[in-house]
Parts: structure tokens; sequence; C-alpha cells
């Protein structure tokens, strides 16, 4: 037998507001997105962007929403035996190649110069090539940017909360546990949601706890649809 008490139960909590921002893509993006769905295969400037099994077909067809593509050089036809089996043991990083259209990126940038530069707000990522991206952006456009991600961090979790830095853009999976934001921020934006419906809940609760005056706003940037819908 388990039960649940919500926080809303006891204590008086301000209102949540959901907002889901519905993105047309773009027809390169489109075609591309296409092409993985029914082929499991796509190119795109030159690139290979495959999958291998359908859930890693979602994955893809997630980073296509997000404006991205994953590819790897593979091996020439001539490969010899040796050159295969140190391929497979150590296979190269996967590079990332963005569409030269990312209207999601343009509609977050937007909502963000609306919010104000003194507003603080966190931005969450299923994947650390859109946190990457959307630092080097926000930075590019003049905001006051901290990065958190598993493979590369600008600034800190306390700097942020001090309020040395007004936006934080982060992995989902490194900030939605264990840290309270609800002090100073109350707007969380989702460029991408992971799988995981504990990861959206636990990440939700950064900005609504104890201590949180204002309403809390969540907006979800969706390429309409695509598997953002789906998510």
């Amino acid at each position: 037998i388990s039960s649940f008490v919500k926080i809303e139960d006891i204590a008086d909590m301000p209102e949540k507001v959901y907002n889901k921002k519905l993105i047309d893509m773009p027809e390169d993006n489109l075609k591309v997105y296409k092409d993985m769905e029914r082929k499991f295969v796509a190119f795109y400037q030159g690139k290979t962007v495959d999958a291998k099994a359908k859930v890693t077909v979602k994955l893809r067809l997630q980073q296509i929403a997000s404006g991205f593509i994953t590819s790897f050089v593979g091996l020439p036809e001539d490969a010899t035996d040796e050159e295969v089996v140190a391929f497979l043991a150590d296979p190269p990083p996967r590079e990332v190649t963005w569409f030269d259209k990312k209207p999601k990126v343009d509609q977050l940038v937007a909502d963000l110069e609306e919010l104000g530069h003194n507003e603080k707000a966190v931005i969450l990522t299923h994947f650390t090539a859109e946190a990457a991206m959307l630092y080097d952006v926000l930075v590019e456009k003049g905001f006051s940017v901290n990065l958190q991600t598993g493979w590369k961090k600008v600034g800190t979790i306390e700097s942020f909360k001090e309020g040395k830095e007004k936006i934080m853009v982060a992995n989902t999976r490194v900030v939605s546990k264990g840290f309270n934001f609800q002090a100073n921020c109350n707007h969380l934006y989702y460029y991408s949601n992971t799988f995981s419906l504990e990861d959206r809940q636990q990440s939700e609760a950064r900005i609504y706890r104890l201590g949180q005056s204002k309403t809390c706003i969540y907006t979800d940037y969706c390429m309409k649809g695509t598997v953002d819908e789906d998510v």
C-alpha cells in the first residue's frame, strides 16, 4: 500500500501555468525527419544519420525536431580486419550537425527577450548538444548564462541561486533532483523533454517548493506533428 501527499495539500502554494508552443518544422528539417521515420536512415549536408532499433529512432527523431542530427564517419569499404575490430572496440564520437533553420531556438530567444534580461529562468534540455548550443546563442544575445551539463559547466548552482547569472541552461538529469530554485526563479522552459515521467515531475518541482511566492510558469517547445508532442 502506498499513499501520496501533494505539497498543495499541506501548504498554500501558488498557481502552476503550462504553455505549449507548437512550432512548424522547416521543409529541410521535415524531409530528414520523414526519411528517418520511414527508413531509419536520413541524409543532410553529406552526413548520414541512422538508427538500428526503434528506441534509437525515437531519439534521432527528437534530435531532428530539436534542430540537429548526430552522425559519424564510417569505415571505408576496403577497411582491413584490424581496422574493423578497432572501430567496433572504440567507435568515433558522433558529430553534431545543426540545421540552417532552428525555429525552436528563435522562439525561445524571443520569449526570453520578452521576459527581460533581469528575470531569472531555467532552460532544460534532453541532450548535451542542445544545452551547449543554447548557451552559445544566449551569450551572443547578451544574456548572463549559467551552463550545467555532464560534460561542461560554466558557473555553479550556487552562483545561479545567488543571482550572478540570470539564466541557467542544463540537462534535465543534471539538475532535476536535489536543487531548489524557488527563492528567485519561477520560469522553467523545456527545450526538449526526456522520455521519463519522473524526470519531468522532479524537474518541475525545482521551482515549485515551499518558499515559492510567484506563479510557476512551465513552457514546452514542440515541433508540430512530431515526437515532441508524443513525449
